[in-house]
């Protein structure tokens, strides 16, 4: 714990996970969207951080400022504005400090360098802090197959991948949400050594789209310094070194570390593609590179699932042309390769990381070990996601101007495909009970629904030939068998425009969130018809039930139906009775209905992020510990399989974190090597 207490303003609270289908938080995503978008378009600010900050480039041979770095570049680029951490004093006390790190499976070689990376943080507290105090931990200690355990130091650098906080960039949700809960975990009692020197982790992160929803404002008064040396606060255990949302380290002598800034996935702006080809012009020929950046643009180039596979072939039963998947993500990401480092771009970038997916996958070239490991690590606190969004194969053209794929396949998913339609499945009674704002919603929506139905069948029903007296409030709907009540309901809806307007509404509605994540229309017109015949069974049976018990309550002989005078005020106010217990009624039927679409539609890969975003699961938490040394780097995924709820108290204005500490799981072990031959297969240790 830190020696002095928080001053007032750092003090952070404890939030849940985000309530996602709350309206305000669906207001506050579109809003961001929109917004954070516009700022890209029009504002970019990733080139307004080249026009204001000094060029400074930190390597191991020291700093280089201002006219200096023409001298290095022999293409004499104007623009080259950030900073590089002098790693060569990072790499001195890994090499020659107190301890040595064997890496796992190969005792004599030593680690030159710990590299943490962590993405998609900041949502709930307790996944949250459970990561971070894991990363702060000097060693973390996990089991291993043979009944032994396995000790891995503590990162000498921590990289964040995208997606600091949730559900959007601000300085209070940074403050509760991220940085007070790593604070916590990385107190700043031990940021001075004996000498005087900075003993901080040093912090490098990029951003996601969730933290350009305010342009990038909040995120750059966080996690960048206005020009090099400015990094002076002692009040958190992490140095900042970096200007940009972007950045390049040289890791050791073999190594370099790129982050990228794909904003809202836009085009990278030239001042950036400019400092990375001065960065490129730097390193020597047999550098390699481990790229971070905020999506997982090859996801685009997956092998398509049954359901596209049949949809395909159709289209090519009734002579349609074929149809290959646009990925402009991925066009965008090989573009930038091939321009900051030409034709040999696939075989310098040896490894490619990302989050966005709150879930981990590792695909490795099936063939050709020369080509990058691509792996997402999105476990940092966010909700859980399902592991079917994540192709089995890839066919990736690394070379932008060349069409020339490299087959890829899933070396290692977690949780697995199965875990993932099982917990799927759950949904049924989750969504329900853990969305009561949603069901308002709905609520709504299904008593206006049953207000016109019932205005439609009494004015249809007045002017029949069999209307011989006045129609009563819910004739006809109590007329008969509860089927038929169903159907009257249907046709007093048909007879107004107000229900027409309703369904047309919610119609619209649904195949926009059917067509999430570019899904064509021929598939996100039958999904959204089928998620709308959901909601009109549940709409109807709503109102039949509402129109039966507004009806029955007050004729029954009860002492319940007398319950605060309950029957006495139906009886009275039928109309005003019938439309509270609609709502009530809809806003549970609702919700089953829209679970009940998703548990089907995750079938069919539709809608998987809603299917997850609404139950907020905080198990599957992980990081990757990377361990580099000159000829090969060695991960590690120690993970959580579950969270156990955490609670924050204040005790003399210090944060005191109480519950069940979770051991940590050793998820995952890869190796990537820096210079394989074209026949090797891919280097690859499974150490679940």
């Amino acid at each position: 714990m830190a020696d002095e207490p928080w001053i007032p303003p750092l003090r952070y609270r404890a939030h849940p996970m985000v309530r996602w289908f709350a309206p305000t938080e669906i207001v506050r995503g579109a809003y961001g969207e929109f917004f954070g978008r516009l700022f890209g378009s029009y504002a970019d600010s990733r080139e307004t951080q080249a026009a204001l900050r000094e060029p400074v480039v930190h390597h191991a041979q020291g700093p280089i400022f201002g006219e200096r770095l023409g001298t290095i570049d022999p293409e004499n680029f104007l623009i080259f504005c950030n900073d590089q951490l002098p790693f060569h004093g990072a790499r001195e006390r890994a090499v020659h400090g107190a301890r040595e790190r064997p890496v796992h499976g190969d005792p004599d070689r030593t680690a030159y360098l710990t590299v943490d990376y962590v993405a998609d943080i900041g949502d709930g507290f307790s996944s949250t802090f459970a990561i971070a105090r894991q990363m702060a931990a000097p060693v973390s200690s996990v089991p291993v197959d043979d009944g032994t355990s396995l000790a891995l130091p503590r990162g000498d650098l921590i990289v964040m991948g995208g997606d600091e906080v949730y559900p959007a960039a601000g300085a209070e949700h940074y403050r509760d949400r991220t940085i007070g809960p790593y604070r916590t975990a990385f107190p700043p009692e031990s940021s001075t050594g004996p000498d005087g020197s900075d003993r901080r982790v040093p912090l490098f992160a990029i951003p996601g789209n969730h933290d350009w929803y305010d342009g990038l404002a909040a995120f750059l008064e966080r996690f960048t310094v206005f020009q090099s040396g400015d990094d002076t606060s002692r009040r958190r255990g992490w140095s900042l070194h970096q200007t940009r949302s972007y950045y390049a380290l040289q890791l050791t002598e073999t190594w370099w570390l790129w982050g990228i800034d794909i904003a809202l996935n836009a085009d990278i702006d030239t001042p950036q593609m400019q400092y990375f080809r001065q960065a490129a012009a730097m390193m020597p020929a047999e550098a390699r590179i481990i790229l971070c950046t905020g999506k997982p643009a090859w996801f685009g180039r997956g092998e398509r699932g049954w359901f596209e596979q049949w949809l395909q072939s159709l289209r090519e039963r009734f002579g349609a042309a074929d149809e290959t998947e646009a990925s402009d993500e991925w066009n965008r990401l090989t573009y930038f390769l091939e321009k900051t480092l030409g034709s040999t771009a696939p075989e310098a970038v040896r490894l490619v990381m990302t989050g966005d997916k709150h879930f981990y996958a590792r695909h490795e070239p099936i063939r050709d070990a020369r080509m990058p490991t691509v792996v997402v690590a999105g476990g940092g606190g966010a909700y859980l996601a399902s592991t079917l969004e994540a192709p089995r194969r890839l066919h990736l053209p690394w070379r932008f101007s060349l069409s020339e794929d490299t087959e890829y396949e899933a070396k290692h998913e977690w949780p697995d495909r199965g875990t993932s339609r099982r917990t799927g499945v759950t949904a049924l009674w989750r969504i329900p009970w853990g969305n009561p704002e949603l069901g308002t919603v709905f609520g709504v929506i299904y008593t206006l629904f049953g207000l016109a139905a019932r205005a439609g069948a009494r004015e249809a029903f007045a002017r029949s030939e069999q209307a011989t007296e006045p129609v009563e409030v819910l004739e006809p709907f109590t007329a008969g068998p509860f089927w038929q009540d169903q159907l009257q309901v249907l046709w007093g809806a048909m007879h107004n425009v107000g229900a027409w307007a309703i369904a047309g509404l919610m119609a619209l509605t649904l195949f926009a969130m059917a067509k999430a994540h570019r899904r064509r229309w021929y598939v996100a017109a039958p999904a959204a018809g089928l998620h709308l015949v959901f909601h009109g069974v549940a709409a109807t049976a709503a109102v039949a039930v509402a129109a039966r018990l507004t009806e029955s309550i007050p004729q029954l002989d009860s002492p319940l139906a007398g319950v605060l005078w309950a029957d006495s005020l139906i009886a009275s106010w039928p109309t005003a009775s019938f439309t509270v217990i609609t709502g009530l009624i809809g806003a549970g039927f609702g919700l089953l209905a829209f679970a009940l679409y998703l548990v089907v539609a995750q079938y069919f890969r539709i809608n998987l992020n809603e299917l997850f975003v609404g139950m907020r699961l905080a198990g599957h938490k992980h990081f990757v510990r990377l361990q580099v040394s000159d000829d090969r780097i060695v991960g590690h995924v120690i993970g959580f399989p579950d969270v156990p709820d955490l609670d924050l108290r204040w005790v003399d204005g210090r944060p005191v974190v109480e519950g069940d500490t979770p051991e940590p799981a050793l998820v995952d072990t890869f190796t990537v090597a820096a210079r394989p031959s074209a026949g090797d297969a891919a280097s690859t240790v499974d150490g679940r």
